[in-house]
């Protein structure tokens, strides 16, 4: 796990963030499990990126895959469903971020993450 105190001692903190923001969404890292010690915090931040009228505002979500360094987060949504989120780092006003894409299942969205892994196009 990459923490932020040592991206911020190495390239500064800020300069992480834009330049992750910056990088197209079919630019992709490898896919990973969620660590324990991660979970919380991608929850919060999820939480904190969205609008009150964001199609994911409320939800229950859980983190389950991520890519590093692009952000991109597959959570697990309440009913099963899967959301691929590519967090943004901000506080959002507008429902059109953060971008997201959803799947029926994790089984659906196993195979188009690793697409995303392999840098094709995201449909």
């Amino acid at each position: 796990m990459i923490e932020k105190e040592v991206l911020s001692r190495r390239f500064g903190w800020e300069g992480v963030i834009r330049s992750i923001m910056l990088w197209p969404m079919n630019r992709h890292g490898q896919w990973r499990d969620v660590e324990a010690n991660e979970a919380d915090a991608l929850k919060a931040e999820l939480k904190r990126e969205l609008c009150q009228e964001h199609a994911l505002y409320g939800v229950e979500a859980a983190p389950w895959r991520i890519a590093w360094p692009d952000m991109d987060v597959a959570f697990t949504l309440s009913d099963g469903r899967v959301a691929l989120v590519h967090l943004t780092f901000n506080r959002e006003t507008s429902p059109n971020w953060p971008v997201f894409k959803i799947f029926a299942s994790k089984a659906e969205a196993l195979p188009r993450l690793a697409l995303l892994a392999k840098g094709e196009a995201y449909e």
